[in-house]
């Protein structure tokens, strides 16, 4: 039940996606089409305001950061995913909604952005498969991507140095340790006696592992990612499961005994997790970074003795699985 003292302040309701998934994908998560109307999320915010915790200036930056994310998340195509997921339209939608609401729980104006559905991109035109793996991109300098292509030189940098305050906003972030957040409002922390203290703030939650080297590409061509990686070039590779052949058969004397992982990134919001939802150090990030739709290929440490600084695996010539193009779609060669 709803705190019936509690008044749920009126907010503007955006248009919303003339597509949804279908009746039997909405029953496997549990809901029903209620779950993909404000009313509903107005409602389930009320009863959880898993914001409230938060500083005015860091509401302010979540929701800049949504609204970047929905520049590459809102099309039709993404209409029929579950709202659950990250890949769905709804799913943005939704936190959107609710981070607006907060604002106005404050009375306070969220910044005026613009939210407009994601463009159809250069690359590959027939894509439709929502983070789809067909192709993979790796944006960066012309002089480091050609000798990636054309020699196979590939560098796997520490985890821990992209945490370095000299790396952009693009590419800083804490990979050794993933943090999510639980509202303070609906913790309850209890002594060996019995006392019930108060709980100021957020509780956050951390998870760590392993040291890794990695590599990181995007699972999708956006003109916006490269200025975000300050870029005048990028890598399409046309066959991203060679790729990852390659590197493992020749990075196997370079990471002696390590593990080798490659997958898309899992995004997550560390304000509001899902129930049992798994968020790890190597493979999960802030859906703050959502919109880079990164995709990486890692070395975990493991029990191994760990390696300082930066490691290259050479897999030799990549053109048969590599292009280079500049910003506008035109080849380089």
């Amino acid at each position: 039940m709803v705190n019936k003292s509690i008044k749920i302040p009126e907010i503007d309701r955006m248009p919303l996606p003339d597509v949804m998934p279908t009746e039997e994908a909405i029953r496997s998560f549990g809901q029903n089409e209620h779950s993909y109307h404000p009313d509903m999320w107005e409602l389930e915010y009320a009863m959880h305001q898993y914001l409230n915790g938060m500083t005015d200036e860091t509401l302010v930056g979540r929701y800049s950061d949504l609204v970047r994310s929905m520049f590459s998340f809102v099309s039709p195509e993404r209409g029929v995913v579950p709202i659950p997921s990250y890949q769905s339209s709804w799913y943005w939608y939704r936190k959107e909604h609710q981070t607006r609401l907060e604002f106005a729980f404050r009375n306070l104006t969220p910044p005026s952005l613009s939210i407009c559905p994601a463009k159809e991109q250069f690359w590959p035109p027939s894509k439709t498969v929502p983070n789809g793996i067909d192709v993979i991109f790796r944006y960066g300098k012309r002089q480091y991507m050609r000798e990636m292509v054309n020699d196979g030189h590939i560098r796997f940098s520490p985890a821990e140095t992209y945490a370095e305050t000299g790396n952009n906003s693009a590419r800083q972030d804490d990979e050794l340790r993933k943090h999510a957040f639980r509202s303070g409002k609906y913790t309850k922390v209890t002594t060996e006696s019995g006392q019930t203290l108060p709980v100021i703030g957020d509780i956050t939650y951390t998870t760590t592992g392993a040291n890794y080297h990695l590599v990181c590409f995007s699972c999708v061509w956006d003109e916006q990612l490269f200025s975000e990686f300050e870029a005048d070039t990028c890598v399409a590779v046309t066959q991203p499961e060679m790729l990852a052949c390659r590197i493992e058969a020749a990075g196997k004397s370079v990471f002696l005994g390590w593990y080798f992982h490659h997958n898309p990134v899992q995004y997550f919001d560390p304000y509001e997790l899902r129930k049992n939802e798994y968020f790890g150090a190597g493979m999960s990030k802030d859906f703050r970074f959502a919109y880079q739709n990164e995709y990486r290929i890692l070395w975990s440490q493991m029990d191994q003795l760990p390696i300082s600084g930066s490691r290259f695996v050479d897999i030799g010539d990549a053109r048969d699985i590599m292009v280079m193009y500049d910003i506008d779609g035109r080849e380089v060669s």
